[in-house]
């Protein structure tokens, strides 16, 4: 089986057994061993010991982890997660039990193998053995759940209709191709050419749109009064000051010089916080599993309609055992899964890497620092900005004038729709605005 799918397994099983409080068959047929991440574990180990004497709670469970001693201090903090997950059933037990066994007789199966090399006749037993075990894991937990009723039209028709709707981006000419699904977006490019400012026009246009929901942005990088300037720049779309730019924003705030178009976008900044639309929060000392636990307990809070994380490559992971693509692989897997169990858009912003060529640089394989981020989402969005690109005007702030520049979209995945497809939108970087129309002023080669 695929190795990154174990993290996923491992979580899932652990769910259906912590939510079952006293699981002592499922934990019978399981050992430690079964789990290759060190926190999932020690979490098994703990149920282990706990459900000895009474069912499994998440304080007798935090307690007994606390016990243990020589543990990482953020692993308590994965119970909420574990015990919060949504969308899983008791009837998906079986089969993750035998994936995760199948998993641990393939690791044996490596080693003797691998040692086989050396000793051609000891280990032919033992691989024997172990090649039986696994026809034997295929027979009791694979062919056995295999669902023998016919999956007729109205159960079907019933399950097309639990499909939640996507997202809207707010730009026709990209809704025309794709919808933001429950499921993980990512919005990829390069430094500089505009992830974070069409992350957050489409968090303006959504928030907007969708008067009943929450959508929150979580940043690695940016702290609150930031985003939150960047975002009431965006509210102004006017001018406010000579530069038109933040930091002009930022000294009439300072000033309390906060009159006519600042003031009016206060209060509709106001409105959306007041009314729960909209919630910035900065997750820098967050790793990947306390970010995992947030997020839950704001789904749990908040009708949330999405959330925004900016972005990948910056979300701390601190297990050592895994490689440094291994562990943006992982982040991937567990933003997947946020956005899939719990049927909430997670938008996640996303680096690519340095090539020569454009047609090089907007690919799923130039995701940097991962071989399988491309593989986790189920849409991918690259962003393109020439002037950033050839270094225009670099030196004159184009990204903060009241000049305009061409942003181009590329639909690089799109699991339900059609691929390949570009729009452009303008972008006005005095205000931070992104806009479907081309006002006159185009900021290219001709009117520079």
């Amino acid at each position: 089986m695929d190795i990154k799918e174990l993290p996923e397994i491992e979580q899932e099983t652990l769910s259906i057994i912590l939510r079952n409080g006293k699981a002592t068959k499922e934990l019978g047929e399981l050992s430690p061993e079964d789990f290759v991440i060190p926190s999932h574990r020690e979490i098994f180990e703990a149920i282990q010991e706990v459900s000895l004497e009474t069912p499994v709670t998440e304080a007798n469970l935090i307690d007994r982890l606390k016990a243990r001693g020589n543990i990482r201090d953020n692993i308590t903090s994965l119970i909420l997660p574990l015990m919060t997950m949504a969308h899983i059933g008791k009837e998906s037990l079986k089969y993750n039990i035998g994936k995760l066994r199948e998993a641990t007789a393939l690791r044996r199966l490596d080693k003797c193998l691998k040692r086989q090399a050396d000793k051609p006749i000891d280990n032919i037993n033992e691989i024997e053995n172990i090649k039986l075990e696994l026809s034997q894991i295929q027979t009791e937990y694979f062919i056995s759940t295999i669902e023998e009723e016919p999956y007729k039209s109205d159960r079907f028709l019933s399950d097309v209709k639990k499909i939640p709707e996507g997202l809207k981006t707010g730009y026709p000419d990209l809704d025309e191709y794709i919808t933001i699904d429950p499921a993980l977006t990512l919005i990829c490019g390069r430094i500089s050419h505009g992830k974070t400012t069409f992350m957050l026009n489409l968090l303006y246009n959504m928030v907007q749109k969708n008067d009943k929901k929450t959508f929150i942005y979580i940043s690695f990088e940016e702290p609150r009064d930031i985003l939150t300037l960047k975002f009431i720049q965006l509210l102004t779309a006017n001018k406010v000051g000579r530069a038109n730019n933040i930091y002009d924003l930022k000294d009439h705030l300072q000033n309390d010089n906060t009159k006519g178009t600042i003031e009016e976008a206060l209060n509709e900044y106001d409105t959306y916080i007041n009314e729960d639309r909209l919630r910035f929060e900065y997750a820098g000392r967050l790793d990947v599993e306390l970010l995992q636990s947030r997020i839950l307990t704001l789904i749990d809070k908040y009708n949330v309609g999405a959330v925004f994380i900016d972005y990948l490559q910056i979300i701390p992971y601190f297990d050592k055992s895994l490689n440094r693509y291994e562990r943006i692989g992982y982040i991937a897997t567990a933003l997947k899964n946020i956005a899939n169990l719990n049927k909430v858009p997670v938008i996640c912003g996303a680096q690519l890497g340095r090539k020569e060529h454009k047609s090089e640089i907007l690919r799923l394989n130039n995701i940097r620092e991962s071989d399988n981020a491309g593989q986790e989402c189920t849409l991918a969005l690259m962003i393109w900005n020439e002037t950033t690109y050839k270094g225009k005007d670099a030196d004159k702030g184009v990204a903060f004038t009241d000049k305009v520049i061409p942003i181009e979209i590329h639909i690089k995945k799109n699991r339900y729709g059609i691929v390949n497809r570009m729009i452009t939108l303008s972008y006005t970087g005095s205000n931070f605005k992104m806009e479907t129309q081309k006002p006159e002023g185009l900021y290219n080669d001709s009117n520079k």
